[in-house]
């Protein structure tokens, strides 16, 4: 009994030593990994500590960087402005002066055009007075003629017709050698100018009917410029001016009835015009 009462405390005392040893063992593991626990957990705050520096300082660095950016970019919109208002302002004085050359320009067109106009006025004038005087003495030789006739015999008017055939017959003669005489050197041109000769036919056959309507074989209605202006019915109206005899003619529009022929369109009609027969 003693004996196993002996064991019994022998094996409680050793269990009592064994779970005191594995409870200081314990213990001790424990307080490594709460020291290890402990150094983890300042590295962690010196990682964070030291990542949030550098975050901090990499934001920083960028904030910088875009605020010298931005001010570099102010500077360049501040100088591009100043550009910008510089070459607006020389674009306004480059268009003042441009504006100012066009309306001085203007004017003196204006002042010519004015200076034309008043040179044709007092040639219209002149022109004018000229007709009107020749027209009273047209009209005092005709007076004077009628008169002159009335006191001729029957022989004496006989003779001053037959004379007046003759000159009109004289009149026409040199009006046609004239006519042939510039056919053929339009026809020489044409052929220099290498002209067919179906086009030079064409052309010297329009040429002898327009001479032909114009001489009208003794018996044209010519008309004065005054008795045109009136638009008489016997007249073509579209070519008043083929009424007006060859010498009429070249006396008002300062060339012969060939060479109105070779004339532009718009020089006619700007003459008629100034004549009052378009």
């Amino acid at each position: 009994m003693a004996e196993r009462i002996a064991k019994q405390k022998a094996d409680l005392a050793a269990k009592k030593a064994a779970e005191e040893e594995a409870a200081m063992r314990k213990y001790a593991e424990e307080e490594a990994a709460a020291e290890a626990a402990k150094m983890s957990m300042a590295e962690r705050i010196a990682k964070q500590k030291a990542d949030l520096a550098a975050k901090k300082a990499a934001e920083e660095e960028a904030a910088m960087r875009k605020y010298a950016e931005e001010e570099a970019a102010a500077e360049a919109a501040k100088m591009s402005m100043a550009e910008r208002i510089a070459k607006q302002k020389a674009d306004l004085a480059a268009k003042k002066a441009a504006e100012e050359e066009a309306a001085m320009r203007r004017y003196a067109e204006e002042e010519a055009a004015a200076e034309i106009a008043k040179k044709a006025m007092a040639e219209r004038i002149a022109r004018q007075k000229q007709e009107a005087e020749e027209r009273k003495a047209r009209e005092e030789a005709e007076a004077m003629e009628r008169f002159a006739r009335a006191q001729m015999t029957p022989e004496e008017r006989k003779k001053q017709l037959e004379a007046k055939l003759a000159e009109k017959k004289a009149e026409l003669a040199a009006q046609k050698a004239a006519h042939e005489e510039e056919m053929k050197k339009t026809m020489l041109q044409m052929k220099k100018d290498g002209k067919t000769t179906e086009e030079i036919k064409a052309y010297m056959l329009e040429a002898k009917k327009k001479f032909a309507a114009s001489a009208g074989g003794g018996g044209h209605n010519f008309k004065t410029i005054e008795e045109l202006r009136k638009r008489p019915a016997d007249c073509d109206q579209s070519n008043l001016e083929n009424h007006l005899s060859d010498a009429d003619f070249k006396k008002i529009f300062k060339m012969t009835k060939q060479e109105w022929e070779k004339a532009p369109k718009w020089k006619k009609e700007s003459l008629k015009k100034q004549e009052g027969i378009f």
